[in-house]
């Protein structure tokens, strides 16, 4: 029973969550809908499982698998943070170096009449 409040609760929040993706079926977020529910649905089925028996060899080797598959996770979040960083460095720079301003009209009027 338990695990039915926690999908249809579950499911309320994603549905809430993914509202606007899902009034744009073309769209990423449309398609994400479905894999978190479908994970959602995966970890209800198996959560009873995973504590059956807590310290057999198989579940040391998934808790393990699974405690290493987040350093690929955070290593690509402080990447794509680091390059958003940069991003918006450069947007500030561009902003208010007129330096900068110059230099690039100049390289695209100079592409615009030899090209």
């Amino acid at each position: 029973m338990i695990e039915w409040i926690v999908f249809i609760l579950g499911s309320t929040f994603i549905i809430w969550y993914s509202l606007p993706s899902l009034r744009q079926p073309g769209s990423h977020g449309f398609y994400r809908f479905f894999v978190w529910e479908i994970i959602l649905g995966l970890f209800v089925l198996n959560v009873r499982l995973w504590f059956a028996q807590p310290f057999a060899w198989y579940q040391f080797i998934s808790w393990f698998l699974l405690v290493i598959s987040i350093i690929p996770w955070l290593l690509g979040s402080a990447y794509s943070i680091q390059r958003e960083n940069r991003r918006e460095i450069s947007r500030q720079l561009h902003s208010w170096s007129p330096g900068v301003s110059i230099a690039s009209s100049a390289i695209r009027c100079m592409h615009h009449c030899f090209i």
